[in-house]
């Protein structure tokens, strides 16, 4: 009994492992395109830059690309940040989910053992009580004939 427990916890969590590996390889490794977007405020930078370019200021254009640059390493930093919290997070529902799985499977075992004790229990209780009823038909019997004995004697 206890093997076949042993046996059930071991093919679920070969089958949890299956998953996670599963869910780390279709996770994207590259930011998809809801992680990719930019700030309004880089948008506008960048708008602004091109209108220098389009005027021929160069120097204060270069100066517009460096400041947008920032704030878009910033905001892809920050949503790349994001997309590896939901990974987290998705992984960690995913283990929370495995976790309630193993504990369900154990709570079944623990159900079925209890339920099998219990009819072991009273299985050994009506043998017993058998027992007991033999002893005493067993010792009517021999003393009817120790009576029986004493007569024809």
């Amino acid at each position: 009994m206890l093997q076949f427990k042993a046996d059930a916890e071991k093919e679920l969590k070969e089958i949890h492992e299956q998953q996670i590996s599963d869910f780390k390889e279709t996770w994207p490794k590259t930011l998809p395109a809801p992680f990719r977007k930019v700030s309004k405020r880089v948008l506008e930078i960048r708008d602004q830059e091109r209108h220098l370019i389009y005027m021929n200021r160069y120097d204060d254009a270069i100066e517009y690309k460096n400041r947008a640059d920032r704030l878009e390493k910033r905001d892809i930093d920050r949503q790349r940040d994001n997309f590896n919290d939901q990974f987290r997070r998705n992984l960690k529902t995913l283990r929370d989910a495995q976790k309630k799985e193993l504990l369900a499977l154990s709570a079944k075992w623990a159900s079925k053992l209890d339920e099998l004790n219990a009819h072991a229990k009273k299985d050994i209780e009506n043998k017993k009580r058998n027992i007991e009823l033999l002893k005493s038909k067993l010792l009517l019997d021999d003393a009817s004939r120790f009576r029986l004995s004493d007569y024809e004697g």
